[in-house]
């Protein structure tokens, strides 16, 4: 996690998935945190597949922030 100022934050990432039978799912995500007066949140997720040998996305992670 790099620090952006004392109040915002950024942070990139591998994510991979597997299991249930099926092929393994990979790809890259970036966070960006606030500062707010309940603690450090999550107010923007940005995640990507890495492509397939045939050039197609093998997964989309959904974002969800609450």
């Amino acid at each position: 996690m790099r620090r952006l100022n004392d109040e915002a934050a950024i942070a990139t990432a591998r994510w991979a998935l597997a299991g249930g039978g099926k092929p393994e799912q990979s790809g890259w995500f970036t966070l960006v945190w606030l500062r707010t007066a309940a603690g450090w949140r999550a107010v923007h997720d940005h995640s990507g597949a890495e492509l397939s040998p045939k050039g197609t996305a093998v997964a989309q992670r959904p974002a969800v922030l609450r």
